[in-house]
């Protein structure tokens, strides 16, 4: 930007607008906290929700002080010191409600009370001035701002509800059941709406958004340093493979990061696969990754059969553990392959036939009690083999709160690699191939064929060569045909070629 040396002040200068960088997804909810178990504090405002019972008790105290012992009195009186003290309306209607002394007037009444007291005069456009539909929609506003908190819980795409009553009560999904209870409170309030006004302001973008998953990992923060947290948790599990921990602490960063959507270039196409005898506790170890506060966005497996289902899952499951993998079809596997790579979904909310693009949230993990469960080929580079050698030690308790803290905190660095390079899935092929069956006809090729790394005449081979040499090992019936010859040495991955224009392989027979 230029500059001038000369400075001096000009009234009828222009703004300038300085575009800013993004803000993190987690800054919206960095006053949310966590305990040492993952979850998310219950009462965030513990201190406004202590000093308005306490102030209630005062303001009832005085009521029933100035009254006389009436109770429609003492009721009157209550309100009227309730308002003056700002105390919310909703709250002091429920605490009134409880009252021994107020009770037998009924629930009703208090409630009514209540509202003519705190209502307000409105200062705005005339009453005069609005359209019915207008003046509806603006009661229906003001009525679901003082009576509910709304949120619209953009991870299961429903909209969530609980009274405003500073009781911080669990949140639920507003089904219909509950709005059609809402819509009658607002008539007996004398209000005008339907359900389809109710309804049209509940689904609009008016309600805020809110994602449970961002609002944990803020409320996990900061990281205290002290331990790798991440790969602590990786040691519970027994085995002899020495990268397990470095891995499962790449694996966990990437899953992690495919909540955040910090990068769409680098999904989490990588499954650890853990390997080991039934009562290992491998499942508990999977389902011990997310902590119980975020266990409904944990799923024991995933059926392959209805597409749309499919699509739901990746949108809105965080992990997802793919129980006794051995157990799937070639088609079940071949689909979970496909799984792997998807960076979006297209999902059609209920009632609509329109699609929407949304990112990809879930990440995925595996099982299993066959040893060799992996098919020979490229494909075994999507899975991280890891043999159970004991039963996984579930002891003590899990420090979720600092395990997701160190996540987001290395994800934080633009260094950070939380991908699996070329280098590590290469790596990772390697190990693999002692877990992959291979079919009879390859190892019957293996068994007569060796592979050699120099490129000379002599040892090429066509592959109607290699076919003529099986013919004088195995019977007619059992020679394969030269298309299912030509696919089963693809597999194989041996040194390929060609002379003259000639296509082979480079093989030597064994001695």
């Amino acid at each position: 930007m230029s500059h001038d040396p000369q400075l001096y002040y000009n009234p009828d200068a222009l703004p300038l607008p300085v575009v800013r960088k993004d803000a993190s997804p987690l800054q919206a909810y960095q006053g949310a906290k966590a305990n040492d178990s993952g979850r998310v504090v219950l009462y965030p405002d513990r201190s406004d929700r202590e000093r308005a019972e306490l102030e209630f008790q005062a303001c009832l105290s005085k009521a029933v002080d100035d009254s006389g012992g009436d109770a429609l009195a003492c009721l009157y009186a209550l309100a009227g010191y309730c308002q003056k003290a700002g105390l919310p309306e909703e709250g002091c209607v429920e605490r009134a409600q409880w009252t021994a002394r107020l009770k037998t007037l009924g629930d009703d009444l208090i409630r009514k009370t209540f509202r003519s007291t705190y209502k307000k005069p409105y200062t705005g456009k005339p009453l005069s001035q609005m359209n019915e539909k207008e003046r509806i929609m603006r009661s229906v506003e003001e009525f679901l701002t003082r009576r509910y908190q709304l949120r619209f819980n953009t991870v299961k795409q429903v909209t969530e509800y609980r009274p405003n009553d500073l009781r911080f009560k669990p949140w639920k999904p507003l089904m219909d059941r509950e709005l059609k209870s809402i819509v009658v409170e607002e008539m007996k309030e004398g209000g005008e709406s339907w359900m389809n006004d109710m309804r049209t302001y509940i689904e609009s973008a008016h309600v805020r958004d809110y994602n449970p998953i961002h609002e944990f990992l803020a409320a996990c923060t900061p990281w205290d340093r002290r331990h790798d947290y991440i790969e602590d948790f990786a040691r519970r599990l027994p085995t002899t493979f020495a990268d397990w921990p470095r891995y499962f602490h790449r694996w966990f960063l990437a899953m992690v990061a495919q909540a955040l959507d910090i990068n769409r270039d680098y999904g989490n196409s990588m499954v650890p696969m853990l390997i080991g005898d039934q009562g290992f506790k491998k499942s508990s170890f999977c389902k011990a990754i997310l902590p119980p506060s975020m266990r409904e966005y944990y799923m024991d497996d995933i059926k392959m059969d209805n597409a749309e289902q499919v699509e739901r899952v990746l949108g809105r499951m965080w992990l997802v553990c793919i129980d006794e993998y051995n157990a799937k079809t070639d088609r079940e596997q071949a689909k979970i392959k496909r799984l792997l790579t998807e960076k979006d979904v297209q999902m059609r909310k209920m009632r609509s036939d329109q699609y929407t693009l949304r990112p990809r949230l879930c990440s995925f993990i595996a099982t299993t009690n066959d040893r060799t469960p992996l098919p020979s080929g490229d494909g075994s580079r999507r899975y991280l083999c890891v043999e159970v050698t004991a039963q996984v030690d579930m002891s003590g308790q899990i420090p979720y709160k600092q395990m997701f803290a160190q996540a987001v905190d290395e994800l934080q660095d633009p260094d950070c690699i939380y991908w699996f390079t070329s280098e590590d899935e290469q790596a990772i092929q390697q190990h693999n191939q002692q877990y992959q069956d291979k079919a009879p006809l390859e190892q019957v090729l293996s068994s007569i064929f060796e592979p050699v790394r120099q490129h000379r005449k002599e040892h090429f081979w066509q592959v109607n060569a290699i076919q003529q040499e099986l013919s004088k090992h195995l019977s007619s019936s059992d020679v394969p045909n030269l298309r299912l010859l030509g696919i089963t040495l693809k597999k194989l991955r041996w040194e390929h070629g060609g002379i003259d224009g000639l296509q082979g392989y480079y093989l030597k027979l064994r001695s």
